[in-house]
């Protein structure tokens, strides 16, 4: 196996060791495999940047590392939000055109086995292919974006892109006359612009190479027709690619969900190993999460999360563990 498989990480200084920890559970999952991980920052230290090549020492794996360049901004409608937040929109006019496809990935995700099948995901007919939305069926986000709720709301957090695509049909064009034309509306940024422009135009991928922290709670109360909760109740017994949205993070003290436990594996392998967690809270806040730790450690306090009472989640998280061995040593 000659050629790498292209992946794009977007992290900031803040992201730098969720970003460190992600690439460490890819490398560990997909041993073997040569990976060239693209990492696409407006700023990152050399510090950072020599802990993030710590990660790759002694594979074949590389790293090349992008600066989002403000000229990028150049005819760019005015932004509420950082030139980063709308990273993967520069992707296919960053990256060298010998590279006709990437898989894309967020910093807060963990990869918990082979992404070989995902990366041969065939998208020469689409820009893009990507997993649905935990709000795929909120109507909120039709209404406010505007087109039809037949043709779905992904998320981003996954995906793989189709860069001669993109390339072709000037997409980032489109991007610029979407975000000039619907700032009002973009409430979720990229994903909003995105969704957008590719409405009804998306290669659809198993909910488990996305698969979401929400997944894991009563089923019924996600925003999700009845039809995709099969594949769901599989995503989360069989995740490939954990998704932990929504803050806090498994990188703060405050963060308590049992699927933690799988996060600090890797970060117990990472360059990052021996950095402390931090609180996400400030104030009394703070001081609440300090004594429910206490508590906890005295067993007089069991945390307790919104988790689908049908779910054993040890049994879960153990049979993940198997799954993570397996793809160690298969790979």
């Amino acid at each position: 196996m000659n050629d790498y498989m292209e992946i794009v990480i977007g992290p900031d200084e803040n992201y730098a060791m969720p970003c460190g920890v992600l690439m460490t559970s890819i490398l560990y999952t997909n041993p073997g495999r040569k990976i060239r991980f693209h990492i696409i920052s407006e700023y990152l230290s050399e510090k950072t940047k020599k802990l993030l090549m710590e990660c790759v020492k002694g594979t074949e794996s590389v790293i090349v590392f992008y600066r989002l360049d403000p000229d990028l901004m150049v005819g760019f409608p005015p932004l509420h939000n950082s030139l980063a937040t709308y990273a993967i929109l520069f992707i296919a006019n960053i990256l060298p055109v010998e590279i006709e496809k990437v898989l894309y990935l967020d910093a807060d995700m963990i990869v918990l086995d082979s992404l070989e099948e995902l990366w041969n995901t065939d998208v020469a007919d689409y820009p893009m292919a990507g997993a649905i939305s935990p709000s795929h069926d909120d109507i909120r986000n039709y209404n406010r974006l505007d087109y039809d709720c037949e043709k779905g709301y992904y998320n981003i957090g996954t995906h793989i892109i189709n860069l001669v695509y993109w390339r072709k049909n000037n997409l980032l064009e489109e991007c610029f006359n979407i975000i000039k034309n619907n700032s009002s509306k973009l409430k979720q940024r990229d994903q909003d612009v995105l969704n957008i422009l590719l409405a009804g135009n998306w290669k659809i991928i198993h909910s488990k190479y996305n698969c979401y922290i929400n997944y894991y709670f009563p089923i019924e109360n996600l925003l999700i027709r009845k039809k995709f909760h099969a594949e769901i109740k599989s995503a989360r017994l069989n995740p490939v690619i954990l998704h932990f949205i929504n803050v806090p993070k498994p990188w703060h003290k405050e963060y308590d969900m049992p699927l933690v436990r799988l996060w600090l594996f890797f970060k117990q392998m990472s360059p990052w190993k021996n950095r402390k967690l931090k609180y996400y809270y400030h104030g009394v806040r703070v001081l609440k999460s300090i004594l429910k730790h206490i508590l906890t450690s005295l067993h007089l306090f069991t945390p307790k999360w919104d988790i689908d009472p049908d779910l054993n989640m040890p049994a879960i998280i153990d049979k993940i563990f198997v799954q993570i061995d397996k793809a160690k040593n298969t790979g």
